[in-house]
């Protein structure tokens, strides 16, 4: 596109509801400093030195070059409805891989014996069956990937109409945009982790992660006691387990080479592993119960038994 081109997308009020620019494919700002007030749907910005930055609506950033070129995030302006199958968040293909990595071991195992799990991605077919979607048997589904694909898909993109279940894109962006501030530097987490809490623990599953357990203090246990509760005898991996099967975090053994500090480390183990330790160490239980220290930590693990 030639210069002159370009010069017909440059804007000052971009996509707020009232700008004749809302519907340009693309807006180019003059000015570092974005304002989202009065814009109703999520835009991604990148500046002249290729800072790229995700803006909700309501709030307001800075960036560091002298313009910024923004784009609609994903959804038509003033409709809502999913655009097209880039979510300019992350690579949905590589996020349909780590899903599938941890929930079936990359299709090894298409069918859990604990719950209704199914197919590639671990899908709950006691939902499923439940919605529009489809309508063969749970063996049926697990044998055809087409369809797999196809409800992933729709979860992902647009979710479900009836009963109701938001898509997990959708998810992602209201999430982000209720915890970010709330959680302040501890939100940590990438938009890709956000969806893979989402498709592990649902939509309010992640609130309840982010909100009792990550912004209240409270253990995995009292945050979710359905799912991590003592009562529970199914075989769950904490959140952050299932981001480190997905490949997104850490392995615990980095966490024990390096720890930063006692809370940190906590939160990268489970509450019920041993981890080849004896049954009994000390006064407690299981790791979980026995660390006291980040000097302990390293102790603990450079112990023989």
């Amino acid at each position: 596109m030639e210069r002159k081109d370009l010069l017909r997308f440059l804007s000052k009020t971009g996509y707020k509801r009232d700008s004749q620019d809302i519907n340009n494919p693309f807006n180019i700002i003059p000015s570092g400093d974005i304002t989202m007030e009065g814009v109703d749907f999520p835009v991604i910005g990148v500046d002249n030195l290729g800072d790229e930055k995700i803006m909700f609506p309501g709030e307001n950033y800075q960036f560091k070059g002298d313009f910024v070129i923004e784009r609609p995030l994903d959804k038509m302006q003033g409709g809502g409805e999913i655009k097209n199958k880039e979510t300019q968040l992350f690579d949905y293909d590589e996020f349909k891989k780590k899903i599938a990595h941890v929930e079936s071991s990359d299709g090894k195992l298409m069918r859990n014996p604990q719950t209704s799990a199914s197919g590639l991605y671990g899908q709950l077919f006691n939902e499923i069956k439940d919605t529009e979607e489809y309508d063969g048997s749970r063996e049926d589904f697990i044998n055809d990937l087409d369809a797999q694909n196809r409800v992933f898909d729709k979860r992902f993109y647009e979710g479900f109409e009836n009963p109701k279940v938001p898509g997990i894109l959708q998810s992602v962006y209201d999430l982000e945009n209720e915890y970010r501030k709330q959680l302040g530097d501890k939100f940590d987490y990438t938009s890709e982790e956000i969806a893979i809490l989402i498709n592990f623990l649902g939509r309010g599953g992640t609130r309840k992660y982010l909100g009792n357990h990550i912004r209240d203090g409270k253990p995995l246990s009292e945050a979710m006691p359905t799912r991590f509760g003592n009562t529970n005898n199914i075989n769950n991996h904490t959140p952050i387990e299932y981001l480190q099967k997905a490949g997104t975090r850490q392995s615990m053994m980095d966490y024990i080479n390096n720890p930063k500090d006692l809370d940190s480390f906590k939160e990268h183990i489970s509450p019920k592993d041993n981890y080849g330790l004896p049954k009994k160490y000390k006064k407690g239980g299981t790791v979980y119960d026995t660390v006291e220290s980040i000097e302990n930590i390293k102790e603990l693990f450079t112990l023989e038994f």
